[in-house]
């Protein structure tokens, strides 16, 4: 069995700030990985998942982003057969607030109260090794919800490492939250959140104070179709208001 070590686990706020510094000066998705990682090891984590995921009107998943250093072959297995959609962890995303321990989930699974094909992901996942670890919820607006899972060594105690997660929730979620603001702030944010060049052209007319008509004029198109790639925009940027779609552009430098 993996050896485990104890650390200091005291929450810190002195530690959190250290992080939003680290975080101002990256400038990609490795970057920002790599500081996460470096973070999460002192409290038996090696390896996390993030995933922001938009919802449509009728609540149906699309537009799956994620940052992760899990097994890539998990990975590409996950994405591959959708399975983020039968996720029990991202379903309780869009609904928890506090941090979810995966042993709690494997007791339910085990005592039938979790079934068919949410137990098929978890199931899976335990197969590939991924079966340590907690999830966290994270805020967003509008329809849009998100979360990261922070993933120890398969070979660890779990009973121990979820003692060592308890005595420590405070500042590990202090830092998770740290690091979601980082993505959806920061300049990674840029190719994270992936907007086109014409959304891009709209929010910097509307930073401009341009009405949906003019914007529709100068870019020679129609004003449903301007509107159609603010709301695309609106939604990118996981912001509540034209406003508050061209102020997190602006701070995260994709129009000037």
């Amino acid at each position: 069995m993996a050896e485990f070590h104890r650390h200091n686990l005291t929450p810190s706020a002195n530690g959190v700030l250290d992080m939003a510094h680290r975080l101002k000066g990256v400038t990609d998705a490795d970057g920002i990985a790599e500081v996460l990682t470096e973070v999460i090891h002192p409290f038996g984590y090696d390896s996390f998942v993030y995933a922001r995921i938009p919802t449509d009107a009728d609540g149906a998943l699309e537009d799956y982003v994620h940052l992760d250093t899990l097994d890539p072959d998990w990975m590409q297995h996950y994405l591959e057969h959708d399975m983020f959609r039968d996720d029990w962890l991202a379903q309780y995303c869009q609904t928890g607030t506090r941090a979810v321990l995966w042993s709690d989930v494997r007791h339910r699974i085990d005592t039938g109260q979790i079934t068919g094909a949410e137990a098929h992901v978890m199931n899976s996942a335990r197969d590939w090794g991924v079966q340590n670890g907690i999830t966290l919820p994270l805020p967003c607006l509008g329809r849009v919800f998100a979360g990261i899972s922070l993933v120890g060594d398969p070979m660890a105690d779990q009973a121990d490492q979820d003692r060592q997660f308890r005595a420590a929730e405070q500042p590990i979620a202090a830092t998770l939250h740290v690091f979601h603001a980082g993505v959806e702030m920061g300049a990674v944010a840029r190719d994270f959140y992936g907007l086109t060049r014409r959304e891009i052209e709209v929010l910097k007319w509307q930073s401009e104070g341009f009405r949906t008509r003019d914007i529709a004029l100068k870019l020679r198109t129609s004003v449903h179709t301007v509107e159609k790639q603010a709301k695309s925009a609106r939604s990118r940027l996981n912001a509540a208001s034209t406003s508050q779609a061209v102020a997190k552009a602006v701070l995260m430098g994709i129009i000037d």
